[in-house]
């Protein structure tokens, strides 16, 4: 599992903008004539000006969309791993494959990643393994500083092993009861409040 520093302000809005005419036309005017300019951001209590130069600007409904598809030659050139998938989802990625596969493919990521705009953070990163291959797994990304575990979250589900998998079930459903006791507190005087939260939340 792949994290990114700072994704969506990283890309590379010029690339973007020009590939948007071939990955995306029907869009590519629209994004133009938002991303053309260095969008102004006012601060509080400063008589400074920052400008946006970089990335997608958050609060754009398009920015998702913008950014995936600015990611997309970048995903083209380093390629799946051999023998293996890999998934995107904006700036989280994800990829299951042989150890072996999976270093070569990581590495490039690393080395290819920054010209795109796209910096991967190997402290941040998990990487997710059987018991019987913790040990080869740690000795071959150690250099990476990648944390090498038997189960993880990803994307609000689990994979790994059934201890980790039983912990964090427990963890979902503790902070689910930490919910619902806050809203029996709150529908003793807002009953109405209480009920839509929970429909529309929980």
């Amino acid at each position: 599992m792949i994290d990114a520093s700072n994704a969506f302000n990283s890309i590379n809005r010029q690339a973007a903008l020009w590939n948007s005419r071939i990955l995306w036309p029907s869009c590519s005017l629209f994004l133009f004539n938002t991303y053309r300019g260095w969008a102004p951001l006012v601060v509080t209590d400063s008589s400074e000006i920052l400008y946006s130069k970089e990335g997608v600007t958050q609060g754009d409904p398009l920015s998702m969309f913008a950014y995936a598809m600015a990611t997309l030659p970048m995903i083209e050139r380093i390629g799946r791993p051999n023998e293996g998938r890999d998934v995107w989802y904006a700036d989280d990625a994800s990829a299951c494959a042989p150890l072996c596969d999976l270093k070569d493919w990581f590495s490039e990521l690393i080395d290819v990643g920054p010209s795109f705009g796209y910096y991967p953070e190997p402290k941040k990163c998990v990487l997710v393994v059987s018991p019987d291959h913790l040990t080869t797994a740690c000795a071959m990304f150690n250099r990476f500083g990648v944390e090498v575990t038997t189960g993880h979250g990803l994307l609000g589900s689990f994979i790994g092993d059934h201890p980790g998998m039983n912990n964090y079930v427990e963890d979902c459903v503790r902070e689910w009861l930490c919910m619902i006791e806050k809203l029996i507190i709150v529908a003793k005087t807002q009953p109405q409040l209480a009920y839509s939260a929970f429909m529309r939340s929980i």
